[in-house]
């Protein structure tokens, strides 16, 4: 019964990484978010790399000792599978990741938002938070930052 149990995990776990293999993201969904900062935040360029370690917790800091506050979009469109693919995770594997963290005391997932409007306003008053826009969203007092 176990045995069973395990073979069916482990099907489903292969069906989902190949469905992320097989759907590789599109240049429209690259093209169409554009990462933004507080003002305050002492860079313009970033790396996927350390993306990526902000979006997971293991960057914590700027340079110059300013808290980083990732935040990202609630909402289920290109721009969260955006994010979450440039984390090199699923969506679901994510959650997961963030709900262990949690549980053993060692972060706290990034805030959310329901709108581009509600993280644009977040991101524009809390020193050190980076987030991402659909970029057609307002960015007026936002810093863009650019993912080389």
């Amino acid at each position: 019964m176990a045995i069973r149990r395990t073979a069916r995990w482990g099907l489903r776990a292969a069906c989902v990484l190949l469905m992320v293999l097989v759907s590789p993201v599109g240049a429209d969904e690259l093209t169409e978010i554009v990462v933004v900062a507080h003002p305050d935040v002492p860079v313009d360029t970033i790396s996927p790399q350390e993306l990526r370690r902000i979006y997971l917790g293991k960057s914590t800091r700027w340079s110059g000792g300013l808290a980083i506050r990732p935040v990202m979009l609630a909402i289920d469109r290109p721009y969260r599978r955006f994010i979450v693919r440039a984390l090199e995770h699923t969506e679901d594997g994510f959650e997961v990741y963030w709900k262990r963290m949690v549980f053993t005391g060692k972060g706290r997932p990034p805030r959310t938002f329901a709108t581009p409007d509600e993280l644009a306003f977040y991101v524009r008053m809390t020193p050190g938070a980076i987030g991402y826009l659909p970029r057609e969203a307002d960015r007026t007092d936002l810093k863009v930052v650019h993912v080389r």
